[in-house]
């Protein structure tokens, strides 16, 4: 279910470089890891629009969802 959030404060134009690692399925701090199985990922450069997102999660299903 897309939803719309509300935003407090600003909300930066760019953000920060870094050379820090990108962690999936665990903490910063490698403490904690995430319990489950994670099925497929994707990473863009660029916030998706919300018919991106829905083009994205129905590729390749044989059911649609959304109009």
């Amino acid at each position: 279910i897309l939803t719309s959030p509300t935003y407090t404060g600003t909300i930066p134009a760019s953000t920060v470089a870094t050379t820090s690692n990108v962690r999936v399925g665990s903490a910063s701090d490698a403490a904690g890891y995430f319990n489950g199985q994670i099925d497929s990922l994707k990473i863009y450069s660029y916030a998706l629009t919300a018919a991106q997102v829905k083009m994205s999660y129905n590729e390749g299903s044989a059911l649609r969802f959304g109009p």
